[in-house]
């Protein structure tokens, strides 16, 4: 009430509808930018954990798939009940969650330079989901052309709708002839196997199956699939280790005594990580701090004590980052101790990311290799 709002019998937000001077769509306005600034915090974190829940009740990771409408994309070109406006959706998180994929797209779009499809496809994704989809054109070759780009280009399953009468200008036809189409023609639809590389057992105290590593060469990205005795699915593991290119970037420490100080990084995000390899020397033990900061702020709960024994060891830490951070450090000192043989790599995975504007992707290529650890 304070900000001038009139709450009366609803408030629709995404449509645009009685809005005012104080909740207006546009970066301008501080009520909106910190209405982003929630959505990429507050609502990827949710989505987040109920991917872990999923995670956890046995779904495999690739088989978990998002609904989402997607950000960018879909601004100013969409056809339907309401006004175009800016929409902000977990796409980036999305991209680097290490889950599948899928989203809704309404409209023609496949001859677009870039687009949710193409560009998440450049990522290294081959099984997405589109939980709704109309391509809303009267056009045959339209609608026959994009459902068949979508098949070649990742697509795993469509859930074609109806459009309203009302509103049909010929879209419903246009759908129809494009399925039945595709029907006939009944092409194989590319996906990420071809080519097994390593096959493993596993054998458990309450399953045993063989892990296979299907889909290898420079056109594949790899998936890990557990197997079996009869060669079928057996479902336990299904997953894509890695779905885009990981670049690596050398990183040069701050080393003053027994104090060494990386960063601050900018534009720390989904996907970024920064690996520190180093040994700690003690002669009768030690403590090595790690720790996050702001400034010269040490954030809460990402700080760490960690024993040295005596003689020393080597140590592996990595802070990878989840949401969008700009002037982070990393410090690490021993205490009672050295610090030795330092190694520093930032690793970000190659994908768009919406909210800098950046479409830039790249696939990972050539499959995987996997070892299993014992239990």
């Amino acid at each position: 009430m304070a900000l001038g709002t009139r709450f009366t019998a609803y408030f629709d937000a995404p449509r645009n509808w009685d809005r005012d001077d104080w909740d207006a769509y546009t970066k301008q306005n501080p009520f909106f930018r910190e209405w982003i600034a929630y959505n990429r915090y507050v609502v990827t974190r949710r989505v987040a954990e109920t991917y872990r829940e999923a995670l956890l009740a046995g779904f495999p990771p690739e088989m978990v798939k998002c609904h989402q409408i997607p950000d960018t994309y879909a601004v100013g070109n969409l056809s339907a009940f309401s006004t175009v406006t800016s929409r902000f959706t977990p796409i980036d998180w999305e991209l680097n969650s290490g889950a599948g994929y899928g989203f809704t797209r309404y409209g023609v779009w496949y001859k677009a330079p870039h687009e949710a499809l193409k560009d998440a496809h450049s990522s290294g994704f081959d099984s997405m989901t589109l939980g709704e989809y109309q391509a809303l054109t009267p056009s045959d070759e339209d609608a026959y052309g994009q459902l068949k780009f979508i098949s070649e280009n990742g697509g795993e399953s469509v859930h074609c709708m109806m459009w309203p009468t009302e509103y049909d200008k010929g879209f419903n036809l246009s759908m129809d002839h494009a399925a039945r189409r595709m029907l006939k023609e009944d092409a194989p639809r590319p996906g990420i196997t071809g080519g097994v590389g390593q096959v493993r057992a596993y054998r458990g105290a309450s399953a045993a199956y063989d892990i296979a590593c299907i889909g290898t060469g420079a056109e594949h990205t790899g998936l890990l699939k557990s197997l079996k005795s009869d060669g079928g699915m057996e479902g336990s593991v299904y997953v894509v280790p890695f779905h885009s290119h990981v670049e690596v970037t050398a990183l040069r420490p701050e080393v003053t005594g027994n104090r060494m100080v990386l960063g601050p990084f900018a534009n720390l995000d989904s996907g970024s990580q920064i690996e520190i390899v180093l040994r700690a020397g003690a002669a009768t033990g030690g403590t090595l701090h790690f720790a996050v900061q702001h400034g010269d702020t040490e954030l809460p709960g990402l700080s760490q004590d960690i024993a040295i024994p005596r003689g020393g060891s080597s140590f592996r830490l990595v802070l990878r980052a989840q949401l969008p951070a700009e002037g982070i450090r990393i410090s690490i000192s021993a205490k009672d101790g050295t610090l030795q043989d330092i190694h520093a790599t930032r690793q970000t995975e190659i994908t768009p990311k919406l909210s800098r504007g950046s479409l830039a992707a790249k696939r990972h290529q050539g499959g995987v290799t996997f070892d299993i650890l014992p239990e």
